[in-house]
């Protein structure tokens, strides 16, 4: 019979669960954080709660530190509580409207199997006596505790529900990052060439407490002229998302 339990902080946070998958342990950050005033107008951001655009009169733009990759790395994204930001998954770059508005987890994840640590205080194995979880291995591990689906199928922007997904409210927030694939994105310019035309999807995502709402839009660029697909409502979700729905990763950080 297999075991499950549970340990909890003394605050009342999940610290470490049998149900949890280690995908790696070394850990890097990069803070979402702009040290300069911001520009003057505030960037085209659509605001995934209400699906309204944020009034650039009245908000500076912030640009962050861009997300680079590495080899045999993932990035995840944590936000602050009520911050909105679009987030460019080809080309890693991220705007807001505060000055600060997070951090990126980047998470090596070839180290995936747990490790006996010196003097861990509790393990588990399998029926062929490799070790599945321990106690000390896992504070030091990335944990993957959820996985979604969110599905939006051939809806427009203007008939599409509120899109978002919850983290269990046991969790320290300071603790949960995440991962959203979008079939579109492929870290990288998916066109550019000599007449000045670049394309690239967008995320725009909020934080309210445990729950974080998200939205998909595609960017053009073609001669100085700019044009993004949620500036025609009647446009499907689907063609800035490359498909009809989104996976989310959900990561717990013990130590973060």
């Amino acid at each position: 019979m297999p075991v499950h339990f549970d340990i909890y902080a003394p605050d009342g946070s999940l610290q470490l669960s049998t149900e949890t998958k280690p995908i790696g342990r070394h850990k890097e950050y990069i803070e979402w954080f702009d040290g300069s005033n911001g520009a003057q107008y505030g960037t085209y951001i659509i605001d995934p709660e209400n699906k309204q655009l944020i009034d650039q009169r009245h908000n500076r733009a912030f640009g962050y530190p861009r997300v680079t990759m590495k080899d045999g790395y993932m990035y995840f994204m944590q936000l602050a509580d009520g911050a909105v930001v679009s987030f460019s998954p080809d080309y890693g770059t991220c705007m807001g409207i505060r000055q600060h508005s997070g951090r990126v987890l980047m998470a090596d994840v070839r180290e995936y199997n747990p490790i006996p640590q010196p003097n861990e205080h509790l393990q588990v194995f399998n029926q062929q006596g490799q070790m599945v979880w321990g106690s000390e291995s896992l504070a030091q591990s990335i944990q993957l505790i959820d996985w979604h689906t969110i599905w939006f199928g051939d809806h427009t922007y203007h008939g599409v529900p509120q899109l978002f997904f919850d983290v269990p409210h046991d969790l320290d927030m300071n603790k949960v990052f995440f991962y959203v694939s979008m079939n579109n994105a492929m870290f990288g310019p998916q066109a550019t060439d000599s007449v000045g035309v670049t394309q690239f999807p967008l995320l725009y995502l909020r934080r309210r407490g445990h729950r974080i709402f998200l939205l998909p839009d595609f960017y053009t660029y073609f001669n100085t002229m700019t044009r993004y697909l949620t500036q025609n409502f009647n446009a499907k979700l689907s063609s800035a998302a490359g498909g009809d729905s989104f996976q989310v990763l959900v990561m717990y950080v013990p130590n973060p």
